[in-house]
């Protein structure tokens, strides 16, 4: 490969130093090239990356170093991080993930390297072979809007967000699953979420069961085919009827019993809920497998995603990308890391053997993938049908900021608890949301004068 850095200090005074002189990226002392990767992570997510990393490490002869941050902690730390690097002249992390909404500002803010020139360059890269919208889309800038331009960062993961069920609950109250191709609606949720209620037939009972624990606000508002964004994603459109209808909607599963009330979510949320037994229907990002797979006592399987009343069906992908710092001293290494975690065909099985990521390779997760998990969850074709037919990017991370939604995401909740009407609300919240929104392309546009983008 090409772009090899020519170094600043001579090898000779880094061992008359004794040392790095601070910098990452440098040999470790067995002389093999070392880079450092940070990313967040849980122990299960951890272990599976550590074995990958080993993969890594004996096929390229180097050392990767893998720092890893709490989730709630990471968005602030690369920030800190990138900033004192930026001060200092320094690279604490030459490889890190990209959560969503942040890529803009550091690709413009020159954080992170462009990929482009590396992967036309690679004659062993075709990127028909991987998910684009799903995937290297959402990764794509060319300064103006997400999806078009150049590359800089590789989709960690497809990141589709599907359902799944409890069968074992399902057999209990007499409820029967939809095939794939003939999901449930809206309406199907009320009548059948009606039957999932232990009081029944036992009125001193204590309720202990709902067939939901809550619904996805994307895949309500997009299954209802309306959008937060115009095409352009330049004007908020939560005012129009369609969007409002909803937030009706998913106000109305409290109201009549499908899911649990604020008051019973305070008591116990409905992640432990579903966790215990007690919810019909829960969400899956293929990250939750591992933990599905290990510790959930009742059989499960994938659910169709709901229709929304004219059929359609919609939810969530991607998650977040894996870039490469610009001041890496190592970008060679750095750029052969990230295309392993997210190309390489060993190390793609690795991951989701482990439960962690549906395969970034098409016909990887339309194959092997597939086979590996269909005997014991007959719909895990689910996934391809998100994929292919369903998915959809995230509409406030790809702006210039999410700050936008902030607003919305802090106060939706007062329609969902009845506080106010979702017509009331989504008229008076546009203009904050809009303003917002105007606030973010405009300071992009200052930025990019600064940084001189595109000079």
């Amino acid at each position: 490969m090409k772009f090899k850095k020519i170094a600043v200090i001579a090898l000779s005074s880094l061992l008359a130093l004794g040392g790095c002189l601070g910098f990452v990226g440098c040999a470790d002392q067995s002389g093999k090239e070392k880079i450092t990767f940070m990313g967040w992570t849980n122990s299960t997510e951890k272990k599976a990356y550590k074995k990958a990393i080993a993969q890594f490490e004996e096929l390229y002869n180097c050392k990767v170093d893998y720092n890893t941050v709490a989730v709630g902690e990471y968005r602030s730390k690369l920030n800190s991080t990138l900033s004192a690097d930026a001060l200092n002249g320094e690279c604490s992390a030459d490889v890190f993930y990209v959560p969503y909404g942040m890529l803009w500002n550091k690709a413009v803010s020159g954080h992170i390297e462009n990929l482009q020139p590396y992967i036309d360059a690679d004659t062993e890269l075709d990127l028909n072979e991987f998910w684009d919208e799903p995937g290297f889309y959402q990764y794509k800038l060319d300064g103006n809007q997400v999806g078009v331009g150049d590359i800089y960062a590789f989709p960690k993961d497809v990141g589709p967000m599907a359902l799944v069920y409890n069968k074992d609950l399902f057999a209990e109250y007499g409820l029967t699953a939809p095939s794939l191709d003939h999901p449930w609606n809206w309406d199907d949720l009320f009548v059948e979420g009606k039957k999932v209620d232990n009081r029944i037939g036992n009125p001193g009972a204590k309720r202990n069961a709902w067939l939901l624990s809550g619904y996805n606000l994307e895949q309500a508002v997009w299954g209802n085919d309306a959008s937060f964004l115009s095409e352009d994603r330049k004007t908020v459109t939560v005012d129009s009827p369609k969007f409002i209808e909803s937030l009706e909607f998913i106000r109305r599963l409290t109201v009549e019993g499908i899911k649990p009330n604020s008051t019973e979510i305070a008591s116990l949320d409905g992640y432990t809920r579903w966790m215990n037994g007690q919810i019909g229907i829960f969400v899956a990002g293929p990250w939750d497998l591992a933990v599905y797979n290990e510790d959930l006592d009742f059989e499960w399987d994938y659910f169709p995603l709901i229709a929304g009343p004219n059929g359609t069906q919609a939810t969530s992908t991607g998650y977040m990308g894996l870039a490469m710092s610009s001041r890496s001293e190592h970008k060679d290494l750095a750029y052969d890391f990230i295309k392993f975690l997210t190309t390489n065909e060993e190390c793609q099985r690795t991951l989701y053997q482990a439960g962690q990521i549906v395969p970034n390779i098409k016909s990887k997760a339309k194959g092997e993938f597939i086979d590996y998990y269909k005997d014991e969850r007959p719909n895990v074709g689910e996934w391809i049908n998100i994929l292919e037919r369903t998915g959809h990017p995230f509409e406030y991370y790809m702006t210039p900021s999410d700050a936008w939604f902030t607003p919305f995401n802090n106060s939706v909740g007062n329609v969902f608890n009845g506080d106010v009407s979702a017509a009331e609300f989504c008229m008076n919240i546009k203009a904050q949301m809009q303003e917002q929104l105007d606030i973010s392309y405009r300071e992009m546009e200052q930025l990019k004068e600064n940084m001189g983008w595109g000079k």
